[in-house]
């Protein structure tokens, strides 16, 4: 088995609630049929996100609608053993190559009858099948909707000499910030007060004008802060902005992960006698909450990822980036280093790079 096609893609909506019209999983459909040579033949279904939920079902019913996809039997396999969060996506994967081998489309069990708008075929019981494709989608918190073709065979990727696997990104801006520092391009940015109050006092010196930050957790400040000023300083030289507003993708890197949401959400669960989850603590216990907090505020609906990484590696945060350069709609990159472990340790270095296509 081989990963044929593949792409991320986002809402640009909601950090929790996905798109009521599919947009991210629409776009992440459509970018992997451009990728394949033969996007449809052979194709034995496709296996969705699932999740029973309202929202969920009806985005990605109307998304493969609208992707002229609705004559490929669809299934969801959540039904069997619930929702394994941040494993499903290899889990399910793993799962339908396993079946088609055995020359079978599983059934959704529990399924009855569609409950949601898009007129698509979601399977019931098990069907017989000799086809060898199928396509994976899977969506999730910060906006972010990913599909992939994957095929029994040779990966045509691999194949490719290594000079046709993405471009080399080139670095436009560059913003650097630390609990006693800001650099905007390299030049010092005139700021008031240290950790978390230096952060604050940005916002309210060069942004202020989205109070939505006073809600998001410090990893969200901070990367929300660091691209405000990166993307001012791109806005002052160039219009080039402009056309980015759909494409661009978002790709941040770090090693702690969301650690200090992550904090704040333990402590309200670990008093037995006063056990109240906040779900305001929850939301951001993600580290890509950020990348939609980036994308919601620009209307990115290119790739936002977000990759935890053993230490602050240039060379593999490089390769990653590369990667995302197959997609030939992407046309720039904000992308970086973004740690936050508490309010006087953290740092962000963003770049804004440019993809000569």
């Amino acid at each position: 088995w081989a990963i044929e096609a593949g792409a991320v893609k986002n809402d640009a909506f909601h950090i929790s609630s996905p798109s009521k019209n599919g947009e991210g999983a629409r776009l992440a459909l459509e970018a992997v049929l451009r990728q394949a040579q033969q996007p449809t033949e052979g194709l034995a279904m496709i296996n969705a996100h699932g999740t029973a939920t309202m929202f969920n079902d009806q985005m990605e019913s109307v998304a493969i609608e609208r992707t002229g996809l609705n004559t490929i039997p669809v299934n969801a396999l959540k039904g069997y053993f619930g929702h394994t969060l941040g494993a499903a996506g290899i889990l399910e994967t793993i799962i339908t190559m396993a079946a088609l081998d055995d020359h079978t489309i599983l059934g959704t069990k529990g399924f009855e009858e569609r409950g949601v708008s898009g007129k698509i075929i979601l399977t019931k019981d098990n069907m017989p099948t000799d086809k060898q494709r199928f396509v994976k989608m899977i969506s999730g918190f910060g906006g972010g909707n990913a599909a992939i073709l994957v095929n029994h065979g040779d990966c045509p990727l691999c194949a490719q000499p290594a000079e046709n696997m993405g471009t080399v990104p080139v670095i436009q801006h560059h913003v650097h910030i630390t609990p006693q520092t800001v650099e905007v391009d390299g030049q010092p940015l005139d700021h008031e007060g240290e950790g978390a109050d230096l952060l604050t006092d940005l916002y309210k010196r060069y942004i202020a004008d989205y109070p939505k930050y006073y809600k998001m957790d410090l990893l969200s400040r901070l990367g929300f802060v660091a691209s405000e000023l990166l993307l001012k300083a791109e806005r002052k030289l160039t219009l080039d902005h402009l056309q980015f507003t759909h494409d661009r993708a978002v790709i941040l890197f770090n090693h702690s992960s969301s650690i200090q949401a992550d904090r704040n959400y333990q402590a309200s669960i670990e008093d037995p006698d006063n056990y109240y989850p906040s779900p305001s603590a929850f939301v951001y216990t993600l580290p890509n909450i950020v990348t939609g907090e980036i994308a919601i505020r620009n209307g990115y609906q290119g790739e936002t990822s977000f990759y935890i990484l053993p230490c602050k590696d240039e060379s593999l945060m490089q390769t990653i980036i590369k990667a995302s350069c197959l997609d030939h709609q992407t046309q720039s990159i904000l992308c970086g280093w973004l740690d936050a472990e508490d309010e006087t340790h953290f740092e962000a270095e963003l770049f804004i790079e440019s993809i000569a296509k």
